[in-house]
């Protein structure tokens, strides 16, 4: 890990993120002074947040992308989502700093997080907005409040995706619920999926040889048609 100055920060990129949307590029700067953030860089394969500990912060991808992991007591892993740039991670336990992590984040290649205190934007704390310059901060905190309630609406979206990709009993069921989801995400029945094929079984929870194996007899029959992370789907899969 190694800490990026804010000074360095592309404030006009950060203000169309969704989390500072609506918000100008100097206002991004003045919140994030008032906030005491902090951006630091990881490098491929480093954990971002250690399963376990107690965040009041959430992070922002600025480049690069996280992966939020499960590990079981016997060392199998689950790959819950993907978190590419402008996107937010471990919110919603940022939102209750008493909950530890239930998952680990490691950055899948080198990545710039910006990390956001939450409790400081929801008010938390004695006398916290108190120290807040008025009005300015206050109609930002207002509007940046108003963005994370969407952000974790979204994220509550997302999980509900993966429980219904993950709910069929076969290794076939639980890929044709994937790249119908992803087809119709795309618009259009050929895509290319943000997962490889190990990150694809982990987010599967199924053997990514097992995967490899039912990916083929898919294209045999007819199903699909793919080559590395472009698919088509060849048959409505509920028919």
């Amino acid at each position: 890990m190694e800490r990026v100055s804010l000074d360095t920060l592309d404030f006009d990129d950060l203000a169309i993120m969704p989390l500072f949307q609506g918000v100008t590029p100097d206002g991004v700067r003045a919140l994030l002074a008032w906030l005491n953030s902090r951006a630091d860089s990881f490098a491929e394969g480093e954990a971002v947040m250690h399963r376990g500990e107690q965040v009041s912060e959430l992070g922002l991808v600025m480049t690069g992308s996280v992966t939020v992991e499960s590990t079981d007591p016997r060392g199998s892993r689950t790959l819950l989502a993907r978190v590419g740039p402008r996107r937010v991670f471990a919110e919603a336990y940022a939102c209750v700093p008493d909950e530890p992590l239930m998952v680990d984040v490691i950055a899948t290649e080198p990545t710039r997080v910006l990390f956001v205190d939450v409790a400081r934007i929801m008010g938390g704390g004695p006398g916290v907005r108190a120290q807040a310059p008025a009005p300015d901060i206050d109609r930002t905190l207002t509007t940046v409040s108003r963005n994370l309630l969407r952000t974790l609406a979204h994220q509550s979206l997302l999980l509900a995706r993966r429980a219904a990709n993950t709910t069929p009993k076969t290794i076939r069921g639980k890929v044709l619920s994937y790249l119908s989801d992803q087809a119709l995400h795309a618009g259009a029945t050929s895509f290319r999926i943000p997962l490889n094929r190990q990150r694809l079984a982990d987010y599967l929870g199924v053997d990514r040889s097992a995967l490899s194996a039912e990916l083929s007899r898919m294209r045999a029959d007819g199903l699909i048609d793919y080559r590395l992370d472009s698919f088509r789907l060849l048959r409505d899969p509920s028919r």
